[in-house]
């Protein structure tokens, strides 16, 4: 997981700079960083940050797993195996419950 200093740090070689926005100025947020995302802020700087970071952490969780199990799709991989798997999962999940509704 990368820190906000990381994350500031890969944005300023970007060229993605934080920059203060509306009324959150005038408390002495620094926008852009994923610390002010989750301080609540949800201006575009802030949420680019968090979407960034989401990013990051779904390129990074769906490789070297195990596909075609449903935890690889939880963790965020879309392939057609694990997609596969949760399909079949949810599906038997449906059926237990009607079984035990009836």
């Amino acid at each position: 997981m990368l820190t906000d200093e990381e994350v500031a740090r890969y944005r300023r070689e970007l060229g993605i700079t934080p920059e203060k926005v509306g009324d959150q100025s005038r408390r002495g947020r620094t926008h852009g960083l994923l610390s002010t995302y989750r301080n609540g802020c949800r201006c575009d700087p802030c949420r680019g940050a968090n979407r960034d970071k989401e990013r990051g952490r779904r390129r990074r969780n769906g490789s070297g797993r195990t596909h075609g199990i449903v935890s690889t799709y939880v963790a965020g991989c879309r392939c057609g195996e694990c997609t596969e798997a949760n399909r079949e999962a949810k599906a038997a999940y449906r059926a237990r419950t009607r079984r035990r509704a009836s």
